[in-house]
């Protein structure tokens, strides 16, 4: 991971199943970002009914986007490739 061209350091990243909505969504691992900003993470879970369905979950707070006033200001994630191997579609978003 980057953060204005640079490694992000020690930035935390969590790994959970969502279960919405039945019920709360199960915690699988955590971690953070080495100093090149790269992470590995991993874990389990189990669901009662179909497979899980795994959120990353990364917490990171960019200063330079701290604003104060009313006007926001917009920041580019550029391209995220969200197609997986094991991606699908469902009618629910």
């Amino acid at each position: 991971m980057l953060c204005n061209r640079n490694a992000s350091v020690n930035t935390r990243v969590k790994l959970c199943d969502d279960d919405f909505p039945a019920n709360h969504d199960d915690f699988m691992a955590a971690g953070a970002t080495d100093a090149e900003g790269f992470f590995d993470i991993t874990g389990s879970a189990t669901d009662g009914v179909g497979g899980i369905e795994p959120i990353l979950q990364i917490y990171h707070v960019a200063k330079k986007y701290l604003i104060k006033g009313t006007k926001p200001k917009m920041y580019d994630f550029k391209t995220i490739e969200l197609k997986g191997e094991r991606s699908k579609h469902d009618c629910l978003h």
